[in-house]
């Protein structure tokens, strides 16, 4: 059987998206997302450390920015490490696959379209029942 992990967070970006370039010239984008679960007494917020590659780290570096809402899809893992203390350490993170906006227009989520999303009645003659 095979093996598979998938994740769908929604939330906000803790820190600005960071574009680097590796030495072999992938392009990757990475920056923290909190995601909030629960309410009241039980609220709990979760960071997730995200890594995006090619077009879509660009187009991350470009239109995101802390604070903005977002939502990922993604193969989710943990980073385990010592610190200088020799203490085991954790981190989650989320090599990215897709991201979406989260939120209005209105509170400037989105980038400009060039042209209007299609709709369902688009697709209607293309239908074979």
């Amino acid at each position: 059987m095979p093996n598979f992990a998938n994740i769908s967070l929604a939330g906000h970006l803790g820190s600005d998206p960071e574009l680097k370039t590796t030495s072999n010239d992938t392009v990757l984008c990475g920056f923290s997302m909190a995601v909030n679960t629960g309410f009241g007494d039980n609220k709990r917020t979760t960071w997730y450390r995200i890594t995006l590659f090619g077009k879509k780290a660009e187009a991350a570096a470009k239109f995101l920015e802390k604070g903005k809402p977002v939502i990922i899809c993604g193969t989710p893992y943990i980073d385990e490490w010592e610190d200088k203390d020799g203490n085991k350490r954790q981190t989650l993170k989320v090599t990215a696959s897709d991201w979406t906006f989260a939120g209005s227009k209105e509170q400037g989520s989105a980038p400009p379209s060039s042209s209007p999303a299609p709709q369902a009645a688009d697709f209607e003659d293309s239908i074979p029942f």
